[in-house]
């Protein structure tokens, strides 16, 4: 382990954090869990729980708080993690993850666990390490970004689980499965799903030339989509992205692949293009989204995405 990475001293006895509680995630709602977790936090620490008036709150009120606590503890899905990663925007205020979302990817790729009482549990241990973040058109995010056919699934669950909708219910129910079910609808979909991507690598030269491509996977982690592991050796602290790309194939190839992809089973060879870079830019025919953490990052015809270096002090 670098001396980059090496992990910081733990939180001491007494240490004051902020539990910032997302009003809208898929268990912030839940006043006797989240009092369960601050609880245990309180065995060890003086605890402030804090709730902001919205989920687009979250990213001010986590810089507002960095100062003014020793560690911030957030309870939410990637989502709420998102944001309080950019309210943090490369501060050495340590950051606690309680997962209540829906997929919960930056917390599983990061071996953190699944109960919000275990990952309390685990904050109380004090332990903290150094993880990389990415960067893409001056906005960072936590797991895996994403660009063709499922940033469009992404951005569909995101859009079916909104506060408001009426689909939010049955989302919630499925949890996991949303992701899957949703996905699997996309690839189904008739007409062209392929976007035409070139990808340069750090001094311009081609990572893959311009060719149509279903998807494009700009990884810090390896975990996305409620769960779904991609099958590369991603590296949250090893300074570098996995860029991936499933180049155009017949769409039975497609469906299997996915498949077997959903299943944890080996993808059939030929369906991913993998490159590892600490900085590329992905160019594309026409304007497009990328998603990363369950939302929308930004839409351009030109991503610039680059690894932040142990940008975020992790308590796990």
């Amino acid at each position: 382990m670098t001396g980059a990475h090496r992990p910081p001293p733990a939180l001491q006895p007494g240490a004051r954090l902020a539990l910032v509680v997302n009003p809208v995630s898929r268990h912030g709602h839940d006043r006797e869990s989240i009092d369960a977790v601050g609880r245990t936090l309180r065995e060890r620490y003086i605890v402030d729980i804090v709730v902001p008036s919205s989920a687009d709150a979250v990213e001010r009120t986590v810089s507002a708080s960095a100062a003014a606590y020793d560690a911030i503890v957030i309870a939410g899905g990637d989502g709420t993690i998102h944001r309080a990663v950019c309210g943090l925007d490369g501060a050495p205020t340590p950051l606690g993850v309680i997962p209540m979302g829906t997929g919960n990817d930056f917390a599983r790729g990061c071996g953190i666990p699944a109960s919000p009482p275990a990952a309390a549990a685990r904050i109380v241990e004090g332990l903290a390490r150094r993880v990389d973040l990415a960067r893409v058109n001056g906005r960072l995010y936590c797991t895996v970004g994403l660009v063709g056919v499922g940033s469009a699934a992404a951005l569909t669950v995101a859009r079916l689980g909104r506060l408001g909708a009426l689909t939010r219910g049955p989302v919630r129910l499925l949890g996991d499965w949303s992701y899957r079910l949703v996905g699997l609808a996309h690839l189904l979909a008739p007409g062209d799903i392929t976007e035409t991507v070139r990808v340069a690598g750090p001094s311009g030269e081609d990572l893959r030339a311009a060719a149509p491509v279903f998807a494009v996977f700009v990884a810090n982690t390896r975990v996305l989509g409620g769960g779904l592991v991609l099958p590369i050796d991603a590296d949250d602290s090893d300074g570098l992205l996995e860029v991936v790309l499933v180049p155009r194939m017949a769409r039975v190839k497609l469906l299997w692949a996915f498949l077997c992809f959903t299943r944890g089973r080996p993808v059939p060879e030929g369906t991913l293009s993998i490159h590892r870079a600490g900085r590329a830019v992905i160019s594309c025919a026409r304007e497009l989204p990328f998603s990363a953490d369950g939302d929308l990052i930004c839409r351009d015809t030109t991503f610039e995405v680059e690894n932040v270096p142990g940008a975020l002090t992790l308590l796990c």
